[in-house]
């Protein structure tokens, strides 16, 4: 006497759970790593932008006769820094650039080549560019 079977058995459909949970999360996990390179790239876009701000308030300066930002002018500056980016005072004293310079690698105060580094925390540790796990920078360096 023949048997007929129709269906799946337990472990065929075992099997297929299991290779369906190993999908989603393969793809959860990617969809993770995405999300972190989003917010990284977007911190350094606003670093980008905060760089060039910066900048341009400098020129003013000079077109006014100031070799250096008023401290009114500096100060909300800083304070767009701060709500734009995850900052606190010890990163900003620590790892925040603003230097003048006669050649490169040097910092002495004199001349015209600026350089400026902008530090943020990284909540995922994506950075390209970092010199602690958590911290990401930015660094441009331009004569004015």
């Amino acid at each position: 006497m023949e048997r007929s079977v129709e269906g799946f058995s337990l472990l065929e459909v075992l099997i297929s759970l299991v290779l369906l949970n190993t999908a989603i999360f393969g793809l959860f996990g990617a969809q993770v790593k995405a999300l972190q390179a989003a917010t990284d790239a977007g911190f350094r876009q606003t670093a980008i932008e905060l760089s060039q701000h910066y900048i341009e308030m400098l020129k003013v300066e000079a077109a006014n006769g100031s070799s250096k930002p008023s401290l009114a002018s500096y100060q909300r500056w800083l304070a767009r820094v701060k709500q734009l980016l995850p900052v606190d005072d010890d990163l900003l004293k620590t790892h925040f650039i603003i230097c003048f310079s006669s050649s490169p690698l040097t910092c002495d105060g004199k001349g015209q080549i600026l350089t400026l580094q902008l530090a943020w925390y990284s909540p995922n540790s994506s950075c390209s560019s970092h010199i602690k796990e958590n911290i990401c920078l930015y660094n441009i360096r331009t004569p004015l």
